[in-house]
């Protein structure tokens, strides 16, 4: 390669790109010596003289030595007219290490617990110089070369690919069925873990979806509000241990094996190389992590079930693929929208027109005779509507009156849309991923189940938050929209390439670190409670009130629990939430320290206490167990200490 003619300018970007690289790295050495004061320094602006002129004198110093040391190499190759030209070559393949001072900061998760707006920004930033210093550098010598040949060589493996993320979903699984079980065996799960599981156990024992903890024990069918007719296909697994530690097992399971056909759909559109980065970057997802964390909920098995349905027909293997695209409509009556969306894609993209159109169709005849026919004729009306409060007219109901309002009223849609809180929840969806999703052909259409299902919600705070379940509704298109950007990206300059895998890395990393519940675990929260990890002192105490008391009453008991406790009994005919009613039962599972009590559950059970209507059986802090008749001993005692 021969140099370009050479002057006064060139020599001054090299000098430029030194300094800045030396100011970086020196910025990186500072933060990692004075890293106790990190804190100190960001949060107040409080750092003694002495530190902070050290943090200074640690940064610059390097800056001004590498332009001294590139300055001195020019003069003491002036004779041959090239060393600018060589200096600038240099500092441009070195360029990359201007991102240096970004890591010690982006991994300080206390520093940005308040401030997730700005260490968004700050991540988002990083991301986009890692791009272009990576193109740069790329472009200098025959870094280019060298890498695409080692790229080449990956995607040339059909095994070793595949077994990274086969290792890495396995370790997923793992990690996540031990965390959720011991947060359940601690007696921290709640209300949505309660339901399920009382569906499971119910609908294997002769009466389909009924789910006594929110609906009594002859309340109408809980298909009335979720259609989760997965849960046929998986009792078969749940026979052989019918408690909440099988479906939370099953969870982890299905979304991390997800990785495995997500891999393989990337693989076609990406290369077998970008789509272990893509892989990866969705089993660190916190979005992904959030929802596991979160009790337990169907939407996460449509994963698997749509990208192997997508996969398979892809590959025209027709009957397969409807099968899984089948199973994915019977996931949940929100997530049979996917399919209707996929149907869309392969439609618009032109990949198999016909195939697109009839998956479209048949996923919008299932998605509108199961969610506005069907489940309405059970529970009298659209279920969760009232999530889009705010967007339904006067006269108006049901999702009717919002898309009334969507196409009548835009500026006033608009204005809901743009929220700090949904900007945030957005950009910690696409800043791990890089924003490569946005750069997808057609990705208006994929965005449309994340669009509808989460951010449309005016004012319904949990669509839009990464720790409950619903954030799936935007992964299920987004990260494999991220290796159909990949794809494009193919036919023009492989820098372009090699930079995007780049800044996919350094947007997942300090986003799942700063948000996620692998890399540290003091930030994590599924749903609005921080998760605890392990079985702590704590944990441990609750388990063993909860299994004392449960030796004394029956089995098939009617029990009303507190929100917590609930879980721990539903794998039963009859358990109550008792924030949703007492109903007829027998037992009382509560709290014995006031501050535990939620929402009315103090009140009612000293009213219940009180009139001797129950009787305290048992006190084991931190819960007290209490029959219907039972003999008031021990009532006075435990009232004087919830009063």
């Amino acid at each position: 390669m021969s140099a370009p003619k050479t002057g006064p300018s060139t020599f001054v970007r090299a000098l430029f790109l030194l300094a800045a690289i030396g100011s970086s790295v020196g910025s990186a050495v500072a933060s990692v010596v004075l890293r106790p004061s990190l804190s100190q320094l960001i949060l107040q602006n409080e750092l003694d003289k002495n530190p902070r002129t050290m943090f200074l004198n640690i940064t610059f110093a390097p800056a001004v030595a590498a332009g001294a040391l590139g300055a001195l190499y020019v003069w003491a190759r002036r004779s041959g007219g090239k060393a600018p030209w060589r200096l600038e070559a240099f500092a441009r393949a070195l360029s990359p290490l201007t991102c240096a001072a970004f890591f010690p900061w982006l991994f300080h998760a206390e520093i940005w617990r308040d401030r997730p707006l700005l260490f968004l920004v700050m991540v988002a930033l990083f991301v986009f110089l890692a791009q272009k210093t990576t193109r740069v550098a790329l472009g200098s010598f025959r870094a280019l070369g060298s890498l695409a040949d080692n790229l080449r060589a990956i995607r040339g493996s059909k095994a070793a690919p595949l077994l990274i993320v086969a290792g890495a979903a396995l370790a997923y699984v793992l990690y996540f069925s031990y965390y959720t079980i011991c947060f359940h065996y601690s007696v921290r799960s709640g209300f949505d873990l309660g339901i399920k599981n009382n569906i499971f156990w119910n609908t294997l024992h002769g009466t389909p979806f009924k789910a006594s903890p929110t609906l009594g024990p002859h309340g109408p069918s809980h298909f009335g509000r979720h259609s989760d007719l997965l849960v046929y296909f998986l009792l078969p697994i749940y026979y052989f241990h019918q408690q909440p530690e099988t479906i939370l097992v099953l969870q982890s399971l299905f979304t991390g094996v997800a990785a495995i056909p997500l891999y393989l759909l990337c693989a076609r559109h990406a290369g077998r190389g970008a789509a272990v980065f893509i892989a990866l970057a969705y089993l660190l997802h916190p979005a992904i992590h959030g929802a596991n964390l979160f009790e337990f909920h169907f939407v996460l098995f449509g994963l698997p079930l749509l990208w192997t349905g997508w996969w398979l027909l892809e590959r025209h293997r027709n009957v397969a693929g409807v099968i899984f695209l089948a199973l994915t409509l019977f996931t949940r009556e929100d997530v049979a929208l996917w399919v209707v969306i996929l149907g869309l894609y392969f439609l618009f993209a032109g990949a198999r027109p016909r195939a697109g159109l009839v998956t479209a169709a048949v996923g919008l005849v299932f998605f509108i005779g199961v969610k506005f026919v069907w489940m309405p004729m059970i529970s009298g009306d659209e279920s969760f509507s009232s999530i889009y409060a705010g967007l339904i007219g006067p006269g108006e109901k049901g999702f009717s009156g919002v898309l009334e309002t969507v196409a009548s009223n835009p500026v006033f849609v608009l204005s809901t849309l743009m929220r700090e809180a949904k900007v945030l929840y957005l950009l910690q969806i696409f800043v791990p991923l890089a924003f490569l999703p946005l750069f997808a052909p057609a990705w208006p259409v994929l965005a449309i189940p994340g669009f509808v299902l989460t951010i449309l919600s005016p004012t319904y705070s949990p669509v839009y938050d990464i720790h409950f379940q619903y954030s799936p509704h935007w992964i299920a298109f987004m990260a494999p929209g991220a290796a159909l950007a990949l794809q494009r990206m193919t036919r023009g300059d492989g820098r372009n390439r090699i930079a995007a895998l780049v800044g996919l890395a350094c947007g997942t990393l300090p986003v799942s670190y700063q948000f996620g519940a692998i890399f540290q675990q003091h930030t994590a929260f599924g749903g609005p409670i921080a998760f605890v990890f392990g079985i702590d002192d704590e944990g441990q105490r609750r388990h063993e009130a909860i299994a004392d008391l449960a030796t004394l009453m029956p089995a098939d008991a009617k029990v009303a629990c507190s929100a917590f406790a609930t879980p721990q009994f539903s794998s039963r005919a009859d358990a109550y939430d008792m924030n949703q009613g007492f109903f007829d039962a027998e037992y009382l599972v509560f709290p014995t320290q006031k501050e535990a009590f939620i929402a009315n559950e103090k009140q009612e059970i000293t009213a219940r206490l009180s009139s001797a209507a129950f009787g305290v059986v048992k006190i084991h802090p931190p819960f007290a167990l209490a029959k219907r008749g039972h003999p008031t001993l021990f009532n006075a005692e435990l009232l004087d200490q919830i009063r």
